[in-house]
Order: C-alpha cells, then sequence, then structure tokens
C-alpha cells in the first residue's frame, strides 16, 4: 500500500515575498498547496506563517542553484512577483526554457515590455492594466446607469 493517499499536493515555487507577492502567498498557504518562497531579503518572511507549508530560501530568485534548492524540478507553477520587470523576466525565462516549468506567471510593471513575455510563452499580471481595466468598468457601469 502506498504512502499517499490522492493526488499529491501541487508544488507552486513564488519569487518575491513584498507587498505584491507576500499576499499572494497567504493566499496560496489558505489553499493548502505546497509552497517554497524566495527572496533576496530574510526579512521578507517575518510575516509568513510558521505553518507555512513548504520552505522560504534567502537567495536570489535568477540563480539556477536557489531555483534547484527551491525544487524547480518538480514545480507545477512558478510565479515570479518580484517588483523589478528584468527580474520577473529572467526568472520566467529560466522556468520556461531551462527547466520547463508549464506555468509561468509573471508580474508585469512596464506594460512596453508585454510582447517579451507572450514570446517566452508566460502568463503575465500587469497591475496598472488592472487597476485601470477596473475604473474603465467602473466607469462603464457608472455612466449607463448599471
Amino acid at each position: 500500500m502506498g504512502f499517499f493517499h490522492g493526488k499529491p499536493k501541487e508544488h507552486i515555487i513564488v519569487v518575491g515575498c513584498g507587498h505584491f507577492g507576500f499576499p499572494l502567498v497567504r493566499f496560496l498557504l489558505e489553499q493548502n498547496l505546497r509552497l517554497t518562497v524566495i527572496d533576496s531579503n530574510s526579512d521578507a518572511f517575518m510575516q509568513v506563517p510558521v505553518s507555512l507549508n513548504g520552505m522560504m530560501i534567502t537567495g536570489d530568485g535568477t540563480d539556477p542553484d536557489t531555483l534547484e534548492a527551491a525544487g524547480i524540478f518538480h514545480a507545477d507553477a512558478v510565479i515570479a512577483a518580484t517588483n523589478d520587470d528584468a527580474v520577473n523576466i529572467m526568472i520566467a525565462q529560466l522556468a520556461k526554457q531551462k527547466y520547463h516549468v508549464n506555468t509561468v506567471i509573471a508580474r508585469m510593471y512596464d506594460a512596453s515590455k508585454e510582447k517579451t513575455y507572450r514570446e517566452l510563452g508566460v502568463q503575465m499580471i500587469s497591475p496598472v492594466m488592472l487597476f485601470t481595466n477596473a475604473c474603465l468598468q467602473m466607469w462603464n457601469t457608472v455612466s449607463n446607469g448599471v
């Protein structure tokens, strides 16, 4: 009889545990996923619950040794959530091209970099575009009397 009953938990690597990454980490923890969080600043982990179902690594998310220590060979997804587009692109490129992770999501500040993300096959999230679209949607709702 096997040790596992049912499907093993998905493993997600989040790089960046700052003001964008931390709420994401908290949400993912609530989903009971196996999580590895990488941040270059160990202070970023101070708010992460001790009950983290995974591990926290202080290191450089663009360093293959750090990604491998995080378990990237078996990761179901990598989320690049740093505050630097160039770093997020590097992480995404490594995850997609070197480690062949199927699901790679990156935070994008500068919309002019959208083409680069798309060419890599990376899903992107732009907080600026999300906010802009939400504002337009609210404006349309108000202006149409709905």
